[in-house]
């Protein structure tokens, strides 16, 4: 009998990634939901002056240290808005098989912000601020219930007897298609 598992050993040699705060001004922009609306503005600038990145919360995290701070300018809502990458805001972080499996390690974040970005370069869709993506675009649909059901993945890195690994579960969302008064009717 073959028993097979979700969880998947990463292995990679030790990485070093550089942490840099993002401001956005005027101040009203300067909460992270926000922050990710407006930098997407200049997705392709940034990616061409940062190279490799990816963002989370009010952070970018990338391969290669900046030799200047960032200023670009661009607009949000019909407002101006500046995004700022101050080089004096800078943290090293080394990434190696050994991270320590807590809420508060700052290797496995980041681990877990690459494999949420890689998701949303799918065509999966994000739902919640929990890492779960679901094919909304081919749901089963059980109209019979007045129910449809996308779907889905959640996957996260966690440290285990094997080193690092990434557990991948399948999951399902169900959403129906009727509101209360059509149920009660």
């Amino acid at each position: 009998m073959n028993i097979t598992s979700n969880q998947f050993s990463l292995s990679f040699e030790a990485i070093i990634v550089y942490q840099y705060v993002i401001r956005i001004t005027p101040e009203e922009f300067n909460e992270s939901d926000k922050t990710r609306a407006i930098v997407r503005t200049k997705y392709k600038v940034m990616n061409d002056i940062l190279g490799t990145h990816f963002f989370s919360g009010n952070n970018i995290y990338m391969l290669n240290p900046l030799e200047e701070d960032i200023q670009i300018e661009t607009s949000f809502r019909g407002m101006e808005a500046t995004i700022l990458i101050d080089t004096t805001s800078s943290n090293e972080i080394v990434l190696d098989k050994n991270f320590v499996n807590t809420e508060k390690s700052l290797s496995q974040n980041i681990i877990n912000c690459v494999i949420k970005e890689a998701f949303r370069q799918t065509t999966l869709k994000q739902i919640g601020r929990s890492p779960r993506f679901f094919d909304i675009q081919n749901p089963i649909d059980l109209s019979h219930l007045g129910l449809k059901i996308w779907p889905g993945f959640k996957a996260s890195a966690t440290q285990t007897t094997m080193g690092v690994t990434l557990a991948i579960d399948s999951i399902f969302k169900f959403v129906t298609t009727q509101t209360c008064l059509d149920r009660i009717n």
